[in-house]
């Protein structure tokens, strides 16, 4: 199946928002035409006058900055049914996953986004969150048996690394002797490679500091907090979708929210961005 895209989230200003500048302008804009005339008769009102530019100016420029605001994000998710890896794996399906195969079909879904930012608007923080299968009933609805990254692999936020997805489908990072993380693919020993159904795939944790939460459930959230990422580029994750047999499609919905720092702004701005449901025939996988 080729990548799908989930629904670009982009967030600029709109009139709602640059509204209490505007106000502020005409009202600022208002007095200084008073003051202005007042100037002549004395030194007082001059000041007040120079005073009420400086702010005006500080104002405008306030506003050019957030309408120039523009960062858009744009994820794409793309299923492979997990089955046939198996086969062309040679590897055998442990008996849990036989069990659950019974009900559930399983694919490997890589899910990747391209951000882009705005020169001169810093993001502080950044959460993607992902809503699987939003029109089915509860008991039919898809879920992620296994994500990554997760949490609990915030303690390689300065490396990079390898993992893969093993034959329990769940996520592993392999080790060597000494107990640090592979860096290249190519350098894996080989019956480690062959231990994982899908994979080994590199990853970069210098890039980002990031946290993802939502095994088991079909709400799934991943919080960048540090990296160069934040300033634009391509962040990568991959899930297991659980889904219940007889299913050929699925809806997806995302969101993203935004910490930005902007200039002439006191204080960060919290922004969201939802995407209507997409639909993913998995038939065609």
């Amino acid at each position: 199946m080729s990548k799908q895209r989930i629904g670009k989230l982009v967030i600029k200003s709109t009139a709602e928002d640059s509204a209490p500048l505007d106000n502020a302008i005409q009202s600022l804009t208002a007095l200084r035409g008073v003051g202005a005339k007042g100037a002549v008769r004395g030194t007082g009102g001059a000041v007040k006058v120079r005073q009420m530019d400086t702010t005006l100016k500080g104002l405008q420029k306030a506003k050019a900055a957030l309408k120039a605001i523009s960062i858009e994000l744009d994820p794409y998710m793309d299923p492979k049914p997990l089955a046939p890896l198996y086969d062309k794996k040679k590897l055998e399906v442990p008996a849990e996953i036989q069990v659950d195969s019974a009900k559930f079909d399983f694919y490997v879904v890589p899910l990747g986004a391209n951000l882009f930012v705005t020169k001169g608007v810093t993001v502080r923080s950044l959460r993607l969150n992902v809503v699987l299968d939003t029109k089915s009933g509860e008991g039919r609805r898809a879920v992620a048996q296994s994500i990554f990254p997760t949490t609990e692999y915030k303690q390689y936020a300065a490396v990079n690394l390898t993992a893969g997805l093993n034959a329990s489908l769940g996520f592993d990072i392999p080790l060597k002797l000494n107990g640090l993380p592979w860096v290249k693919v190519a350098d894996i020993d080989a019956n480690i490679k062959a231990g994982f159904v899908f994979g080994p795939f590199e990853y970069s944790f210098k890039r980002c500091v990031v946290m993802g939460a939502g095994a088991g459930s079909f709400d799934i959230n991943w919080a960048i907090s540090k990296g160069d990422l934040l300033s634009g580029g391509d962040f990568d994750a991959w899930l297991v979708l659980k889904v219940p047999k007889g299913t050929k499609s699925i809806s997806c919905q995302a969101l993203m929210e935004a910490e930005l720092s902007i200039p002439h702004f006191p204080f960060p701005r919290n922004e969201k961005r939802l995407t209507p449901p997409m639909d993913y025939d998995l038939s065609l996988s």
